[in-house]
């Protein structure tokens, strides 16, 4: 089953990630497990922050 959005889930939470963020030491390393889309990686990415992000179920976006 693919599955394809048409909006986008991380609308409005980027204050939630930056709440987050704000608890990390800069450009820590960071393991995102169940990262789904991304958007919270991809986040984390955007602010100096090195990403591993593992999903077990497929997307395919």
């Amino acid at each position: 089953m693919s599955l394809v959005y048409h909006r986008s889930f991380s609308n409005g939470l980027e204050g939630k990630y930056a709440k987050v963020a704000e608890k990390l030491s800069p450009g820590s390393r960071i393991l995102e497990i169940g990262c789904h889309t991304g958007y919270f990686s991809r986040y984390l990415l955007s602010q100096g922050y090195q990403v591993v992000g593992i999903e077990t179920y497929p997307y395919t976006g």
